[in-house]
């Protein structure tokens, strides 16, 4: 086939395929594509509808799993300081504290800066505010100022104590002569308050807590001490707390047999008892002891432990049939006592 026969044979094709185009089909072929055009989108937003409400609802089920609950806010809390803090101290009585009211052992006080307040002791009162101090009550009240100041009243009377100011309250009538320890066993060299005004270095260090130091020096020293309770305590403390249990008798017993009268006089039985029974086995002696200690103050805050601990002391020396009658007596007045088990042990009564 030649070129010439090819070309017609386009040509006459060509002419086949023409399609008449009318304005009138332009328009409706522009009708029938919007139509399509109309139903893809309505389809497009069907299918992202459904997307959606899936989407919606997975979203649902999953966060309804977890815990949405918001966390808590914790805000910061600032304790105030409280106007009036008890602490107990160890020693030979247990505190006993009631309200505002120490009613026997020792304590230490801290009044806030911002609070004024009172704390009693029989019929002492201490009124202070900034203030820390330790208190200590047998039938006087012992008084020590360790920050600030405190005002200490009692009938007739009152006193300033300012940092390291003490006392015993109400005060008491001082001995007006010096006299000689008669116990031979740990002698105490005495003297009255007017001989002597300035403290010696063994009652610096006593009262500063060192007192292994104070025992030394007042050993080495041959210091007088002082024939006044307050004095005298002091040194069978140093006696006592230096591991020194026998030197501690003496000075107790001029206690009693100089200032019987003495509010601290009950304090210095009831330690003589103890330092006989629990560190020297005087088993005897300690039971007189507390039988002195309840003796000179029935209704004290000491009498109900000494009559506990003299049931002890009792059995303890073999006196049993009295051991069993002061058990008795302790367990009527106080038969959930903090020392009835120990007396119906010591009395034979379980």
């Amino acid at each position: 086939m030649s070129q010439n026969d090819l070309a017609r044979r386009l040509d006459a094709a060509r002419s086949h395929m023409q399609v008449e185009w009318s304005a009138e089909r332009a328009a409706a072929a522009r009708v029938g594509m919007q139509r399509k055009k109309r139903r893809r989108t309505t389809a497009r937003i069907g299918a992202v509808a459904v997307v959606l409400v899936a989407v919606a609802a997975g979203g649902f089920s999953v966060w309804s799993k977890r815990d949405v609950t918001p966390a808590p806010v914790v805000a910061a809390v600032t304790t105030p300081e409280p106007e009036l803090l008890v602490q107990p101290v160890e020693t030979d009585v247990a505190a006993k504290v009631k309200g505002d009211e120490l009613q026997a052992g020792r304590v230490r006080v801290k009044v806030a800066k911002a609070a004024k307040r009172r704390f009693r002791a029989g019929i002492v009162e201490i009124e202070a505010s900034g203030a820390q101090f330790l208190m200590e009550r047998a039938d006087a009240v012992w008084v020590r100022v360790e920050e600030g100041e405190a005002i200490v009243r009692w009938p007739g009377g009152e006193a300033h104590l300012v940092a390291g100011g003490e006392g015993w309250y109400p005060p008491a009538v001082e001995a007006a002569e010096p006299v000689e320890s008669e116990t031979a066993a740990a002698p105490v060299r005495t003297r009255t308050k007017r001989q002597s005004s300035k403290p010696s270095a063994w009652k610096r260090l006593a009262e500063a807590g060192d007192f292994s130091a104070a025992y030394d020096e007042l050993h080495k020293s041959h210091a007088p001490v002082g024939d006044e309770p307050a004095e005298l305590l002091l040194s069978a403390d140093v006696a006592r707390l230096s591991h020194h249990p026998a030197d501690a008798v003496s000075p107790l017993q001029q206690v009693l047999k100089r200032h019987g009268a003495d509010p601290r006089a009950p304090l210095a039985a009831f330690t003589l008892g103890r330092v006989l029974l629990d560190e020297l086995g005087r088993p005897g002696e300690a039971a007189d002891a507390f039988a002195k200690a309840r003796s000179i103050a029935p209704q004290g805050p000491l009498a109900d432990d000494a009559l506990a601990r003299e049931v002890e002391a009792r059995s303890r020396a073999g006196d049993t049939a009295k051991a069993r009658a002061l058990a008795e007596d302790y367990l009527r007045r106080l038969p959930n006592g903090p020392r009835a088990r120990l007396v119906r042990h010591h009395g034979g009564l379980e």
